[in-house]
This record gives structure tokens, C-alpha cells and sequence, in this order.
């Protein structure tokens, strides 16, 4: 508590952490009072409910009032020797006119210094150069207006005079400190846009941001922060309104990096009409964590609610171990890029289904879909869903149900399958089907979905080895240590030896700490082998159905795959952050179906990006710990639909890739809706290949001849050489060159001159510097440097790996 009588509302608030491990608070109450008190760190991790906030001078409890009334809290700052600056503004004399302050505790006595003062002022943002000699504030007004104001802190005591001088258009811009100039992100109307000041300059151009977005044209964006991680490199973090979502981007030397979707409040009403709150209010500091390289991000409600939530957002960091493998997805192993964007590859599909339907009569007579291709001992081994209609059901408006089964198919190529007959599972008056054993014949509209099946190779139990999860609506029929306290679904396990004889090995239930949906269909799952809590062994994930006409995808954890919890944030997977337009009542722009999985240390999804109806296309999301993903280049299809009248024209969905050797086959199911009046369409199983770790990759942009890429510093380790997974024509080729972190300039006789050239197509290049390899580095820590230049194409970089 900042007091002991209960205190004024806080307006605006701000928050710093000094070299001593001090945390820093300016606030402001709604009354105008603004206030600074700090508490010791340390004192809040281990006691917080006796910690308590103290006199910034005198250490005693309770809190400096910097201005009585009539203020209002603006920026706060450390500088690099780890004082701690604060700014904020004053109504003069009950007029329009506001006074611009800045203060500091110097030599342990608080000293505070009027700046200039002007009309209907905002309070100014702060940053400091990394030297600590320069200051440099920026403050909107209510006209839509920037004033800056640069100066020397050795001058605050002098009789200079401060003057504001008008810069550019916008407003509450947020402000940062790069080699001597400054970055401001700020305002714009509805939109946000970014200016490189000039101190020297009486006036800046300002520059599109998130209207670069499509997704963000038309939505309301405010309230943005910027933070400097431990590389130098820029975050900016902002509301978006519309979305009810927090969204960020990193400045890479010569623009901004694609836009990722970022925190939420989530509140689930009673039958999920909405699952978010407002953001009211956005807090961001860099520097926490154990190792101080994280960016800690608060946000609250302070109208409906007073809900608040507090995350760790990981700064990744690179180290050159044997057999680390980096992908361009998010771009955070990237420091500065000049000339070079971002692609989402689209796969290459063969003309015809490899799975089709079955014959009149047979359990998969009206389509295929939902299929899992694994290789064991040079087989592809395939599951498929097969679905069976009565003869003349129309369901839903007469007849029976449809039901599907789990058939098996096989092929040496993986292109050619062939249903093999089992005889495990009669069908009419076939006793010789392809339908595996023990698995139930499930309704269309709660399916059986076996391109979630995961084959656990560390499960001790031979007889585990292969894992499947049902979903049924109704309670587990058991009772849990839990049962009582959440809502709960059934979840049932089913286990084999060989995938082909299945039991249920466990009704087991699914617990919905955030309030249960109408359904959750869990759709792949693994065991995840770098997990450390061991309460989230398993991962599944899957379609949820909200309600009747809202879906989304979701997450689940368990730690023995049989008893499971619901992330209370579900849908982990929702349309708030990727729909264009936002539309929250459902049936259009929606996710629908997700399938996850584990590719080197990032955990990959193809989702459904449903448009509307039956127009569904499958796109890419990434997350580094399974639970937060970002949304990579939405509207980039990985998947497309099929040609008008095409057998996949309609509608594509997504299961778990097999990575096979040197390529990734993706197994999807396709389905077309224009050639039929049935509700499921016509469907079956399809092939599309990427070249390995082609789900993206960089490439000069349009018009550029040249473009740059240099990775953030990476820690040496033991790798000895360096592989680069790049395509080049004899026309265009990639160089690269490793730079000292600490100087920025080549390392000797590894430079760009000293490289040969990649002008080939390989999934492993290996780069050498003349008989020099990566053993051969001076020094500790190297960044790379890759040049692409273009011929008649541009070449394309996937990957780098250490070996």
C-alpha cells in the first residue's frame, strides 16, 4: 500500500529500477496530487504484504509530493551511471498554460528544474543518452502536435533558457535514444506513426507505422512505449482498442519488424459472447528476470474491471552450440536488417488427392479427412478419418447421422497410399476393412481426430506407445481432487502397441479453470521434451467451439496425458488478434482448427483462418514456449485452396507435417462444397511439400538489389562450422561476414572478402572464410552478417544451423 488511509485513485503512473535494486514510482491521483516513493525490490519478492514504500530523500515510510495539485505524471528514467529522472507537468496559475518539470534525488537531495512552459501540453517523454551527458524530452499537445526539447544535464542549473520547439504532427509520443539521435513513436489520430528527430532540425518527417498493418487500418491504436533490451534494440508496445490486445515491434536498424500480437485480459462472459477486456492501461520495463535480459509488461482495466496482468516477455538469446538451428519467423535473433523482408512460403501440392473415399458401401464412402502420416522403417503409415452416410440421410434435415471411422492406408512413397486390409473392424458385410481396432465410430459432429494421434517413444509401457485423445461433452465419470472447484468435459485416452488394436486406457477429464466452452476437440499433442514444469509434460491443442456461433483454438496441459487443464486465457488462438475485420460475434473471420508442433526449439501451428461459411485457408503462427503465439505474416496462405471446381477449392484443413529427410511433407484434408448439397462436402487427403525449414524465409525486397541481415550477438560455444540453408541462382548469391558486438566492425579474416560465396541451392551450405571455420574466432561473442544480393531473382535464406 502506498498509504495507510485509503488513497485518491491513480490517474497515471510510471515506474523505474535503479542501480541499487530501488524500485521507482511517479503517480499521479485523480485529485492532480503527483507523488514519487520508492521500496526495495528485493523486499517485494520475498514479503510484499509487509514491504513498504518509502520517502525517496529519507528512506522513511510514505511518499514526496512533487507537485500538490493540478499535475500530472509523465516520463521516468534511469541513466546509465543508474540515477533516476522523472518528468511531469503543471497547470500554471489555473490557465491553459502548463509548466514542464524535471526532477531528481542529486547528492542525496531532491532537486527539481522548470523548463519551458506552453499551452494545453501533455506531460513530456523522456529519454537519455547512453552516455548520460544528454537529455531529450518530447511532449504532445491537444492540438495534435510534438514540441522536443534537447539539451545537457550540466545545464539544468545554468540560466539557460528552455524553449519547446514545435517538430512534427501527433501526439503522446514515446521517445528513445539511438547513437546519439532519437526515436519517437506517437499518435496519429487512430493509427500510430514513427519519427527520427533531429535535435538540429526545426522540423521531422513522420512515417507510417501500423497502418503498414492491414490488419490495423481501420483500428484504434494508442498509449505507445518503448523499451531498449539488453542488444541495443528497440521494442515499441501499444494498445490496440479494437482488438483489446497488446502489440509490439522492434526497430531493426532501418524500420520496424513485422507487427506481433502480444497480451490480453481475458474474461470469459457466461456463454462466451466475448472473452476480453479492455486495456486501459499499458506499463513496460526492460531488464528483469533472473539474468535481466527479459521486458516485463503490465496492463489493467481500470473501468469494468480491476483486473491487471503482469508478463515476462523473453528476449531470446543465441549461443553457437552444435546443432542450433535458427529460423526466420519472428525475427528476434535479428538485430538490423536493411533492404530484406519477410516471406510465409506457400507449399507445393500434388494435382491429386493421395487418400480418397471409399466405394458405395463402404465406412468411407462420402470422404476422407483428418489424416496422420508417419514413417516407421521406410513405410508411410497413414490414419485417416472416413466418413459414412446412410443411403438417403439428408441429416441435418432428415435421416441418420453420419459417423466416422479410423481407417489405415500405407505407401512406399508416401505419395501412393494403399488401404490396407486389416481385418480387425467389420463394416456391413465387409469383414476385411481397413478400420483399426478399438476406436469409437464417432458423430459428424464430434468427430474423431486422428491427426492429433502421437506416438510417445519414451513411454516405457510398449503398450503406450501410440496416443490418441476423444473429446465428449459431458463430466468425466470420476471424481478428481478438482472436480468441484472447475467445470469439466471428458477427454479419453486410447492407447496401442502398433496403432492399429486400440484401448481406452483412461476416461480421463479436462478442467476449465476460465470458464468451459461448448467443446474442445483436441487436435494434436505431443510430449514436450524441454519442458520444465512438469505439470505441462503433454501439450494438446485443438478447435474450440465457444458457443454456437464463435470458435477458436485452444491449449491444454497434463502430466501424464491423461487428467488435463484448460489454459484459462482460451482461445490462445483468437480472432481478437488476427480477424480483418474484428468482428466479435462469430461465423466469420474466426479461427477454427489448429494443429501444433514442435520444429527444433519453436513450436509451430497451421491453423484455420475462417473468412466466413465454408472459406477456410491455413496460415502460420509461432510461439518459443507453446502457450504465447504470434501470428506470422496473416493473409500469407501456406496452404491455398484449389482452382474453382478443383477438389480442394473450398476449404483446407491442417495436421501435424511429417518431416521427412530432406523435405516436410504437409498432409492436409481439402474439401469442396459447390458439387454437393451435403453438409460435409466433398472431402480427402491431399500432399503439399516444403524444401526443410521453408515455412519462411527472407529475400531482398522489391527493388532492391542488395539487402543486409545481421543476426543479435551470439555467444561462442563449440561449434566449429556454420551451415546456411539458402537458395541461390548464378545470378545472386549470399556472403557473410561475423561481426565484433563490441565494435561493430568485421572481425579479421572473416569478412565479407574473405567469404565464398554461396551461389547454388543447398540445405546446407557450409560458409568458409579460406581454411577458417567458426573454431578459428577471436573473442567470446560474434554477430553474422549475411549480404544477399540479387540477379534476375533475389535468393532466399531459411536457416542457419551450428554444427
Amino acid at each position: 500500500m502506498l498509504q495507510e488511509s485509503d488513497a485518491e485513485e491513480i490517474f497515471s503512473a510510471g515506474i523505474s529500477i535503479d542501480s541499487e535494486d530501488f524500485l521507482h514510482l511517479i503517480w499521479t491521483t485523480d485529485d492532480g496530487q503527483t507523488a514519487y516513493s520508492v521500496i526495495e525490490s528485493n523486499q517485494l519478492r520475498i514479503d510484499k504484504d509487509n514491504a513498504k514504500w518509502l520517502h525517496p530523500v529519507n528512506k522513511q515510510h510514505g511518499a514526496l509530493i512533487i507537485s500538490p495539485s493540478q499535475s500530472w505524471a509523465g516520463d521516468i528514467c534511469r541513466s546509465p551511471s543508474g540515477d533516476i529522472w522523472l518528468t511531469w507537468t503543471t497547470t500554471v496559475d489555473n490557465s491553459q498554460e502548463m509548466a514542464v518539470y524535471l526532477g531528481s534525488l542529486i547528492n542525496g537531495k531532491w532537486q527539481s528544474f522548470a523548463l519551458d512552459r506552453q499551452k494545453k501540453l501533455y506531460p513530456p517523454s523522456m529519454a537519455i543518452s547512453h552516455d548520460g551527458v544528454f537529455f531529450n524530452l518530447a511532449c504532445g499537445d491537444t492540438n495534435g502536435i510534438t514540441h522536443i526539447l534537447h539539451g545537457r544535464f550540466s545545464e539544468l542549473s545554468t540560466t539557460r533558457e528552455w524553449d519547446l520547439q514545435q517538430s512534427h504532427s501527433g501526439n503522446r509520443p514515446a521517445l528513445v535514444e539511438l547513437n546519439g539521435d532519437y526515436l519517437a513513436v506517437h499518435e496519429s489520430g487512430d493509427s500510430l506513426k514513427y519519427t527520427l528527430l533531429d535535435p538540429e532540425a526545426k522540423r521531422q518527417q513522420s512515417h507510417p507505422l501500423t497502418d503498414l498493418d492491414s490488419r490495423m487500418v481501420w483500428d484504434t491504436m494508442h498509449s505507445p512505449q518503448i523499451v531498449i533490451d539488453q542488444y541495443g534494440v528497440p521494442w515499441m508496445f501499444f494498445i490496440n482498442s479494437t482488438r483489446q490486445h497488446i502489440f509490439y515491434s522492434r526497430w531493426l536498424g532501418t524500420r520496424w519488424s513485422p507487427i506481433l500480437n502480444g497480451l490480453w485480459l481475458t474474461q470469459n462472459t457466461a456463454r462466451f459472447e466475448s472473452n476480453q477486456l479492455d486495456i486501459d492501461w499499458l506499463g513496460v520495463e526492460s531488464g528483469l528476470g533472473s539474468d535481466n535480459s527479459n521486458i516485463g509488461i503490465t496492463i489493467g482495466n481500470r473501468h469494468h474491471s480491476l483486473k491487471t496482468r503482469f508478463d515476462l516477455l523473453s528476449v531470446p538469446a543465441l549461443k553457437s552450440n552444435v546443432g542450433n538451428k535458427i529460423l526466420f519467423l519472428d525475427l528476434k535473433e535479428i538485430q538490423h536488417i536493411d533492404g530484406i523482408t519477410l516471406k510465409v512460403n506457400t507449399v507445393r501440392k500434388a494435382a491429386d488427392p493421395v487418400i480418397t473415399g471409399g466405394k458405395p458401401g463402404d465406412f468411407d464412402s462420402q470422404g476422407v479427412s483428418k489424416v496422420a502420416v508417419h514413417k516407421q522403417n521406410g513405410v508411410y503409415r497413414a490414419w485417416y478419418t472416413g466418413m459414412h452416410r446412410e443411403p438417403g440421410s439428408e441429416w441435418p434435415k432428415s435421416g441418420p447421422i453420419p459417423y466416422v471411422r479410423v481407417g489405415y492406408a500405407e505407401s512406399p512413397d508416401g505419395i501412393h497410399f494403399k488401404k490396407k486390409p486389416l481385418g480387425l473392424s467389420p463394416f456391413g458385410s465387409n469383414n476385411n476393412t481397413n478400420i483399426v481396432a478399438g476406436l469409437p465410430a464417432t458423430p459428424i459432429f464430434r468427430p474423431i481426430v486422428p491427426s492429433g494421434m502421437h506416438i510417445d517413444a519414451t513411454d516405457p509401457d510398449p503398450n503406450r506407445r501410440y496416443k490418441l485423445l476423444t473429446w465428449t461433452g459431458g463430466r468425466p465419470a470420476r471424481t478428481s481432487e478438482n472436480s468441484a472447484l472447475d467445470d469439466e468435459q471428458t477427454w479419453t485416452l486410447w492407447t496401442s502397441a502398433d496403432g492399429l488394436s486400440w484401448k481406452e486406457a483412461s476416461k480421463g477429464g479436462i478442467r476449465f479453470p476460465g470458464g468451459m466452452p461448448a467443446s474442445f476437440s483436441p487436435q494434436s499433442m505431443f510430449q514436450d521434451l524441454n519442458e520444465l514444469d512438469p505439470a505441462k509434460k503433454y501439450k494438446a491443442y485443438g478447435f474450440i467451439g465457444l458457443n454456437n456461433d464463435r470458435r477458436g483454438a485452444g491449449y491444454g496441459y497434463s502430466h501424464d496425458s491423461i487428467e488435463w487443464t484448460a489454459d484459462p486465457r482460451n482461445p490462445i488462438f483468437g480472432a481478437a488478434a488476427r480477424a480483418t475485420p474484428v468482428v466479435r460475434g462469430g461465423k466469420v473471420q474466426q479461427i477454427h482448427d489448429a494443429s501444433v508442433f514442435k520444429y527444433h526449439q519453436y513450436y509451430l501451428a497451421l491453423y484455420q483462418y475462417q473468412r466466413g461459411g465454408d472459406d477456410m485457408a491455413v496460415e502460420l503462427a509461432m510461439s518459443r514456449d507453446g502457450e504465447n503465439f504470434i501470428y506470422v505474416q496473416p493473409g500469407s496462405e501456406v496452404i491455398r485452396r484449389g482452382d474453382a471446381g478443383e477438389w480442394d477449392c473450398d476449404m483446407i484443413g491442417p495436421s501435424v507435417p511429417l518431416i521427412d529427410e530432406d523435405e516436410i511433407k504437409v498432409y492436409y484434408s481439402g474439401y469442396r462444397f459447390s458439387e454437393t448439397d451435403l453438409i460435409e462436402g466433398e472431402h480427402a487427403c491431399g500432399l503439399a511439400t516444403l524444401r526443410l525449414d521453408g515455412f519462411t524465409h527472407v529475400r531482398l525486397e522489391d527493388g532492391r538489389s542488395e539487402g543486409i541481415v545481421t543476426t543479435i550477438p551470439i555467444d561462442r560455444a563449440d561449434a566449429a562450422d556454420l551451415l546456411v540453408n539458402a537458395f541461390c541462382t548464378e545470378e545472386s548469391r549470399i556472403e557473410v561476414e561475423l561481426v565484433d558486438p563490441k565494435t561493430g566492425k568485421p572481425v579479421p579474416h572473416f569478412t565479407r572478402m574473405d567469404c565464398t560465396m554461396i551461389k547454388s541451392d543447398s540445405l546446407a551450405h557450409r560458409v568458409a572464410w579460406g581454411e577458417r571455420n567458426l573454431a578459428d574466432i577471436p573473442g567470446d561473442s560474434f554477430q553474422i552478417r549475411f549480404y544477399l544480393t540479387g540477379g534476375e531473382s533475389s535468393p532466399e535464406l531459411y536457416s542457419f544451423e551450428f554444427k
